[in-house]
């Protein structure tokens, strides 16, 4: 029982859990959930809710193949090193002030192309903190160290969200029975606003070397982004007048 409250057994379980068996129960338990609440509450009998059940297989075999050839296209960059050779590339060519600000851009561009949060992050951490530890001349709780950390965090997520090959992505617009390709082009201006604010919150508290000014000015970025949106956009008049 107490391990239930352990946070370093949540992080080993997490850590190790195998992606698609957790999708398998994940999907399993909630067709147990659906059946049983629309039988119990006498929306279908359960013959009826079997048949719309299995009815719905129909609908998952364009998203069963999207994120079959996904794992296989993810499968593929792990082995190339594609991961490893973005790093590589963007090394030598490092300011420290713009380590977060890079860092961010580069795990966003490796979870979009994998189509794994996950994945980056065991990938970039290992490689980027302790390149801001080198750089910063092994001071560990130097502020570049944590911006670097976050920064690999969340542009992991970030370009995860917009990945059209992540299997949260397929999966949402599966559930929804929306169009792959609209699904993905429609979050984007959505998930785009807040990678911005958040490319020049990392910026800009790199360059400051103070978190709190990096936050408001991502801040800022939202709002401004917001208040921009609103003046531009101008609702469709309807013609009200009676026809003759």
């Amino acid at each position: 029982l107490a391990a239930a409250f352990d946070w370093v057994v949540w992080r080993e379980a997490l850590s190790n859990a195998d992606g698609p068996k957790v999708l398998f129960f994940a999907a399993l338990w909630g067709s147990v959930v659906a059946i049983f609440l629309a039988t119990t509450q006498k929306i279908l009998r359960v013959s009826e809710a079997f048949r719309a059940w299995l009815g719905s297989f129909r609908t998952l075999g364009p998203a069963l193949a999207i994120l079959i050839l996904a794992w296989s296209i993810q499968g593929v960059c792990g082995d190339l090193g594609t991961s490893l050779f973005l790093v590589a590339t963007v090394e030598d060519m490092v300011v420290i002030e713009l380590l977060p600000l890079l860092t961010f851009l580069l795990a966003a561009v490796v979870a979009f192309s994998t189509g794994t949060s996950w994945g980056t992050m065991g990938i970039l951490i290992p490689a980027l903190v302790p390149l801001a530890f080198l750089m910063t001349g092994q001071i560990a709780d130097h502020i570049i160290v944590f911006l670097c950390f976050g920064a690999v965090l969340d542009g992991a997520i970030f370009g995860d969200h917009c990945s059209p090959i992540s299997d949260t992505t397929i999966l949402s617009s599966a559930g929804s029975s929306c169009d792959h390709i609209d699904h993905v082009r429609t979050q984007l201006p959505y998930a785009v606003t807040a990678g911005v604010a958040g490319l020049v919150a990392f910026f800009v508290a790199g360059v400051t070397g103070t978190t709190w000014i990096g936050a408001i000015s991502g801040v800022a970025v939202m709002l401004t982004i917001a208040l921009v949106m609103k003046a531009l956009w101008q609702p469709r008049q309807v013609d009200s007048a009676p026809q003759t």
